[in-house]
């Protein structure tokens, strides 16, 4: 949700060495799970994992979850599943005194036999990382909302003066946080807590999060405040401070 997007992580010893911890585990995690590689896999689960699934319900404990990805996604004569997280979609935010959690929108793609690689669903995910002087594992695992991939929505690009994308720069307050716009010549970019994107100009004052449902706008008559909106429900106001 676009709400817990504009939170700000909890501060916490050296959050930014916890993040980087995990999202290099993370990338070693699922690097071994396109390979099928089961050491690998099973140094970076803790003992007393657990996986949630919305297809297959609850797998406990690090050797039940890594003989099921096994059998599962790796088992399948002639078939190779790879997964791949979509990028705009990620998110690691800081547990302070134990890890972080990672979540966002993963992809399967398959390839049968000699055919070329496609495109086989879609789901989300979140795992609670656990860290330690000497390891950072998984500890909790979740893949739900498992369904066909989302329509990408067309969007069409308006091209703004350098001028026009300056004035509607600035820091706004909001209850979530504050928000940061900056612009260059050709597109305005924004920060919150953890979001940081390129915002698409759709008309004068509208703009729309590239691969997301979010639209952000500044409404001419109210000039210094911005509006986000989510899958059309409005999820945070904000005015400029001066």
């Amino acid at each position: 949700m676009f709400l817990l997007l504009l939170a700000l992580a909890a501060a916490g010893p050296d959050p930014a060495s916890a993040d980087q911890q995990v999202e290099a585990a993370d990338v070693a995690f699922w690097r071994a799970f396109n390979a099928c590689d089961r050491a690998a896999m099973a140094r970076l689960i803790a003992d007393d994992a657990e996986f949630y699934h919305d297809k297959t319900g609850l797998t406990a404990g690090r050797e039940r979850i890594v003989a099921s990805l096994m059998d599962g996604p790796c088992g399948t004569p002639g078939l190779r599943v790879r997964r791949e997280a979509v990028a705009s979609s990620v998110r690691v935010d800081p547990v302070p005194g134990y890890g972080a959690i990672v979540s966002g929108r993963q992809r399967f793609y398959a390839r049968k036999g000699t055919a070329p690689e496609a495109v086989d669903g879609e789901a989300r995910f979140a795992v609670v990382w656990r860290l330690t002087p000497d390891a950072a594992q998984m500890e909790r695992i979740l893949s739900y909302d498992h369904g066909a991939v989302q329509a990408e929505v067309p969007v069409c690009e308006v091209a703004l003066p350098p001028a026009a994308l300056a004035a509607l720069t600035g820091r706004y307050a909001s209850p979530m946080g504050e928000i940061v716009v900056t612009s260059d010549d050709t597109h305005l970019h924004l920060v919150s807590g953890k979001l940081r994107t390129v915002l698409i100009a759709t008309g004068p004052r509208s703009f729309r999060v590239p691969d997301r449902a979010l639209v952000i706008d500044f409404p001419a008559e109210r000039a210094g405040r911005i509006r986000v909106r989510e899958n059309g429900a409005m999820v945070a106001e904000g005015n400029r401070q001066q």
